[in-house]
């Protein structure tokens, strides 16, 4: 086990990992590539001073970021530099949670919005408008994306939308059930 010396930095709030890479993302904005086998600091990718970050994912030599001004960058990790391609400029919404499949990024806000993004950068589309509620978390496989909120797991299929809800292993097909609140809301 390898201690990265974090313990004097600002709290970190995201972590991604692609190969022997760790990425992490701070409270003060900074965002920082560690070496996974030795546990030293590789690069800088962007110093404190910026909004937190608050969202990370990796895939290959790609990096992305989302952070609490609802900015969402991507980062080439295999050049010297640190080239970067803003793919959203600040929303106004917080950028809460990122995952990428195959070529696809997902990213989910403060508002509850769900956006299809392909990796190299043009945005797809919009899955869910922002619906109020906060998308905190994602996971990402294949066609399938799921997205955790306010006590509701949905699942959707990047290809064609809403498919199910399913956090008591129950599936309704084009229908969300907001089980925090016991309602039953038609997808759009």
């Amino acid at each position: 086990a390898h201690t990265c010396p974090a313990s004097r930095s600002p709290p970190i709030l995201a972590l991604a990992a692609s190969g022997s890479e760790l990425f992490s993302g701070a409270q003060s904005g900074a965002l920082v590539s560690w070496n996974g086998q030795t546990g030293t600091k590789a690069q800088t990718f962007q110093a404190s001073g910026s909004p937190p970050i608050l969202a990370l994912a990796a895939s290959g030599s790609k990096l992305f970021s989302g952070d609490q001004s609802g900015a969402l960058v991507s980062w080439d990790t295999t050049s010297g530099t640190t080239e970067q391609q803003t793919m959203q400029a600040s929303s106004g919404s917080p950028i809460l949670a990122l995952a990428v499949s195959g070529s696809k990024l997902f990213s989910g806000d403060g508002n509850g919005a769900l956006v299809c993004w392909l990796t190299s950068g043009p945005k797809v589309r919009t899955m869910q408008e922002g619906a109020g509620e906060p998308i905190n978390t994602l996971a990402a496989s294949g066609s399938k994306v799921y997205t955790g909120g306010d006590g509701t797991l949905t699942s959707w299929d990047s290809l064609g939308g809403l498919v199910t809800l399913d956090r008591d292993g129950i599936a309704f097909d084009n229908l969300t059930v907001a089980l925090a609140h016991n309602a039953v809301r038609r997808a759009p």
